[in-house]
């Protein structure tokens, strides 16, 4: 295994997922924070066909960055492939579609969140199409399927976080506990 670990989160769009890992990179050293979308702007006047393709080409451009960035880093992204399975309600053979250097993450961290609490976030933002509540339970049952799927047949390690009733901190903590045996993680 690797000095450097890729950590990735995902979850429902308001699941708080860039804060805490923006919150985790700045406590494991040496780490380099990344998103996806990481250079593609993806246009909400997509179609879901074309926003797939933007992502999927993303994607590709991404993974050679994070395989630089291993090289001396721990990576904690705010997204992963995981995200298009569970928000492009995948088909089976829709990892058969991933770019040909995809990298796995070592490490993949669901903060499920209440979808109520997400619509009502993604509210505040102010600057979104907001999501139905049948919507996002959609997603999240499709996030809890695929990890499931993922975990049997890569056997990537998955950490499921009920973070509905914790504040950030509380996550971050809960978070570098489960992590701490396996990675350096700093205070």
């Amino acid at each position: 295994m690797s000095q450097y670990q890729y950590i990735c989160f995902v979850g429902l769009d308001g699941s708080g997922k860039t804060l805490i890992s923006k919150a985790l990179s700045r406590d494991l050293h040496p780490s380099i924070w990344t998103s996806e979308p990481s250079r593609i702007p993806i246009k909400s006047t997509y179609s879901d066909h074309d926003k797939l393709i933007s992502y999927l080409y993303d994607r590709l451009i991404h993974m050679d960055d994070i395989a630089v960035m291993l090289k001396n880093n721990h990576v904690v992204s705010d997204r992963c492939f995981v995200c298009n399975l569970a928000y492009q309600h995948t088909t089976p053979d829709l990892m058969n579609k991933q770019p040909s250097n995809l990298i796995f993450p070592n490490y993949i961290i669901f903060l499920d969140t209440d979808p109520t609490l997400c619509q009502a976030r993604i509210k505040r933002r102010g600057n979104e199409v907001v999501p139905t509540i049948e919507y996002l339970n959609n997603i999240r049952q499709n996030y809890i399927n695929i990890l499931k799927d993922i975990y049997i047949r890569y056997n990537i390690r998955v950490i499921m976080l009920n973070t509905t009733n914790l504040r950030p901190h509380e996550i971050l903590i809960t978070i570098k506990e489960q992590l701490e045996t396996l990675i350096n993680v700093t205070d």
